[in-house]
């Protein structure tokens, strides 16, 4: 029992994702590519955001698009498509990080290495420093006394006061 049953996608839409695996790039950049073929000249995100809109959510695709991939699913199917002639290998590219994203990763690090390391080489000496917590065993002062004097040993001055 089917509770949603989607419309199957018009074929441009099925060629534009279909050419798009084929050539191993995302169909934002088969636009890119498309583009660059059909005018001659790369295309900003700025300029490719309003198709690129208009394919995503009304499965509209722009002649351009429409002519690129039908050109890549025609070669793929007669088993030559080249990869390269199509420009596919140039789109790797990588975002850029943020100005200080290393320096972002790094500094909560090293705040806890610094931290970690501050607590292990910390001595605690009883004769100068503060006194901790009375050793009251289980924490109850009551419990504590009587198990020292069950025990037969004497209870320290912070539970005999």
């Amino acid at each position: 029992m089917q509770f949603f049953q989607t419309p199957e996608p018009p074929e441009d839409v099925r060629q534009v994702v279909d050419a798009a695996n084929h050539l191993h790039v995302s169909e934002f950049d088969l636009f890119r590519l498309a583009w660059q073929r059909w005018t001659g000249e790369d295309a900003d995100e700025k300029s490719l955001e309003r198709p690129f809109a208009a394919y995503m959510f009304n499965q509209v695709v722009p002649l351009w698009a429409r002519h690129f991939s039908r050109e890549v699913m025609q070669q793929a199917s007669a088993g030559r498509l080249d990869r390269d002639a199509f420009g596919a290998d140039r789109v790797r590219r990588r975002d850029p990080l943020p100005q200080h994203g290393r320096t972002y990763a790094w500094l909560p690090a090293a705040i806890l290495g610094v931290f970690f390391l501050l607590v292990f080489l910390a001595k605690y000496e009883p004769a100068t420093d503060a006194p901790l917590a009375c050793e009251t065993g289980p924490g109850m002062r009551a419990i504590s006394q009587i198990a020292y004097v069950l025990g037969g040993r004497v209870p320290p001055k912070c539970l005999q006061e």
